[in-house]
């Protein structure tokens, strides 16, 4: 989750790997590569060094990306009404059932 944040707040920013290496002055593109990677984890200073030149809020990283879902329904065919269309618009066929 981290990692896959770090990557897209990099990306919004347009910056790279290298770039954003230079920026934090301390660390290689490489380091930075795990990071997104999800091999390691970067420490809590690391973290507030990443948001403040990514310029986003520290908690970004933590926070967890909703994935709205609408409610399903489902019906049996044989319990739906079955309709024709007509001139005037669509009318119900009685089942013969």
């Amino acid at each position: 989750m981290i990692n896959d944040r770090i990557r897209r707040a990099r990306l919004l920013r347009g910056m790279s790997l290298e770039a954003l290496a230079l920026q934090l002055g301390d660390i290689t593109k490489q380091a930075l590569s795990k990071y997104e990677n999800g091999l390691t984890t970067p420490s809590s200073t690391r973290l507030l060094q990443l948001a403040k030149i990514l310029e986003v809020g520290p908690e970004y990283f933590f926070r967890v990306d909703p994935i709205p879902l609408a409610p399903l329904e489902f019906r049996k065919l044989a319990k739906m009404p079955r309709r024709c269309v007509s001139s005037g618009g669509l009318a119900a066929i009685p089942s013969s059932t």
